[in-house]
């Protein structure tokens, strides 16, 4: 199945890495969602599952997923302007 995806973003840095020592040939295709088309590398780049924990713990797991994927969408729409103009 994993190979019919173009991209695939992992939370954890171990997420990949165990993906990665499964499925090697995809290797391309996955990326940590904090560290895909980031200007520079993340002080922190894993994302913690807030399972079992505080409410605060869900909606600040929330806003740092919400934050990565609308920088990145805002990245891909960047490139596809640019692109288009070309």
């Amino acid at each position: 199945m994993l190979d019919t995806y173009d991209l695939i973003l992992c939370m954890e840095r171990l997420h990949k890495e165990r993906i990665l020592s499964a499925y090697p040939h995809i290797g391309q295709k996955v990326h940590v969602l904090t560290e895909y088309l980031a200007p520079e590398p993340p002080t922190e780049p894993d994302i913690q599952d807030p399972y079992g924990g505080t409410m605060e713990e869900y909606e600040r797991c929330y806003r740092r997923i919400r934050t990565e994927v609308e920088r990145i969408a805002w990245a891909m729409l960047k490139e596809s302007h640019a692109e288009n103009a070309e």
